[in-house]
């Protein structure tokens, strides 16, 4: 069963902006007690006093002002990555996997799984497209694609992709598609939010850089 503290360390930790905000002591702790206790409780699975919330928050704040940084291994996978955005992206729902060989050349990635197939590939290509109709069960156009290439650690510490879609979320992104390829994941978003994603995701990594 999860405590108190480890619910309330595991919310923060996994929000950078609450982390960072927190560490810098500009966060009214009775507030956030007040804010996060249904995730809590959620967490817990059992009723929480704001009380018993803001105490836990104190004593982890406390432990990361010590600590004056994110744990290692966010700030290396963070200040080492590099982001590529590629627009005009189509996205497919597909019944059962295509034909690899058949695909045409160009940005593709294909997402397998139990019951059906995503594919994000160029708009530009989809006249090239060999796909039976009736096996596509639904499409989205218009989108942009991030792809951020992180170092090989990755893929072995918890909480990255988590950090970068609170970021999002915070700055009102909508996230269409999320997969990851060893090193790289891929964000797919509506061209418009295109530049906000970017810039949020930048600044993760910027600050990551200045925390070296």
């Amino acid at each position: 069963m999860t405590s108190i503290p480890e619910a309330v360390a595991d919310i923060i930790t996994g929000d950078l902006r609450l982390y960072d905000a927190l560490q810098m002591g500009i966060v009214n702790q009775k507030s956030l007690a007040r804010k996060i206790k249904k995730e809590v409780e959620f967490a817990t699975g059992m009723p929480a006093t704001t009380v018993a919330i803001a105490m836990a928050i104190q004593r982890l704040a406390k432990k990361i002002t010590t600590e004056k940084k994110l744990p290692r291994s966010y700030v290396e996978i963070f200040a080492k990555s590099r982001l590529q955005l590629r627009d005009d992206i189509h996205v497919l729902y597909l019944k059962k996997p295509p034909e690899l060989a058949k695909l045409p050349h160009g940005f593709t990635v294909v997402v397998r799984g139990v019951e059906s197939t995503t594919l994000l590939i160029d708009e530009d290509k989809l006249p090239e497209l060999k796909i039976p109709k009736d096996t596509v069960f639904g499409e989205k156009g218009d989108l942009t694609v991030i792809t951020l290439t992180a170092p090989k650690e990755i893929t072995e510490t918890p909480g990255v992709i988590a950090h970068i879609l609170n970021a999002l979320s915070t700055s009102k992104i909508n996230v269409v598609e999320v997969t990851s390829s060893y090193n790289n994941t891929y964000l797919l978003v509506d061209k418009k939010d295109s530049i906000a994603t970017v810039q949020a995701i930048r600044g993760l990594i910027e600050r990551s850089k200045n925390k070296k």
